[in-house]
């Protein structure tokens, strides 16, 4: 996974690589809920989501190739990129 962040704020942009498998960690999913607890969001059901959705994205990646799941452009110029 590749996660590009390019903004007129930033000298250089953000570029980062990170395995697949952080999506199903439980270390960071954990982290996550310890950090946001004023949050609405349950993070404890998208953790349950994506570790039974976890084996048909890497089928998929392997058949078809990876895929930009999300790019964000706004009129400003910033951009955000993420590539599985």
């Amino acid at each position: 996974m590749r996660i590009l962040i390019i903004s007129k704020d930033l000298k250089r942009p953000i570029r980062l690589r990170l395995p697949m498998s952080l999506l199903k960690s439980r270390l960071a999913w954990q982290s996550l809920i310890k950090n946001n607890k004023d949050n609405n969001f349950d993070f404890k059901l998208m953790y349950k989501v994506i570790k039974k959705g976890y084996k048909e994205l890497k089928k998929y990646v392997k058949t078809n190739g990876h895929f930009t799941l999300v790019n964000i452009v706004d009129s400003e110029g910033n951009l955000v990129r993420i590539i599985i």
